[in-house]
């Protein structure tokens, strides 16, 4: 994964959580080019990635506190396929910011997920899933997921390219974009 990208298009490398991913791939298939095992489970993985490269971390929370501190107290996770790791960056964000000592939600939508509104001050982090699916691009559709969201922070795999389609209609929806995380996270086999 890569840190999350300004509005200009700039990016911070999060090279060694990039490596972490990769690693997990590599030592399922090559085992003799790796030294160190990942965890197998997730919440042991999620922990062994926040220790990999916690200033990468801290550089996507700092984003997030900036948007935050511009009023921004929704922010949406979202991306164009499954698999992308999307739920493990919202859960790697959210305990950046916990430790931080912000008061921070963590939802897979807006109202949270006991549809009570948290209080104004919280952020609320949305694991808001898939936005951009395969094909016609559907504008009413955009609008339909996103309500309640005002910022957004897309994830996708190092092999797609971005998508400037996908920052302007964010755009056009009236969201912030914060920029993307790229992730090494292999195709999901349900994708």
């Amino acid at each position: 994964m890569r840190s999350v990208a300004d509005t200009t298009g700039s990016a911070s490398g999060l090279d060694a959580v990039d490596a972490a991913f990769l690693r997990r791939g590599t030592c399922r298939t090559e085992r003799q080019q790796s030294e160190v095992d990942p965890p197998g489970d997730d919440r042991s993985l999620l922990e062994w990635l926040l220790a990999a490269a916690p200033d990468q971390w801290n550089g996507l929370a700092d984003r997030v506190e900036q948007a935050a501190g511009d009023g921004h107290r929704v922010i949406a996770v979202a991306g164009g396929d499954r698999g992308e790791g999307r739920t493990t960056i919202v859960h790697g964000l959210v305990a950046t910011l916990a430790s931080r000592g912000l008061r921070v939600h963590q939802a897979s939508h807006p109202r949270g997920s006991d549809g009570h509104e948290p209080a104004t001050r919280d952020l609320v982090i949305v694991d808001a899933g898939i936005w951009f699916p395969p094909g016609r691009f559907r504008r009413d559709r955009l609008s339909a997921v996103s309500m309640g969201c005002d910022a957004v922070i897309l994830v996708r795999r190092a092999a797609t390219p971005p998508s400037a389609a996908w920052v302007a209609a964010i755009r056009q929806a009236g969201l912030a974009f914060l920029g993307e995380v790229e992730t090494f996270a292999g195709r999901s086999e349900a994708a």
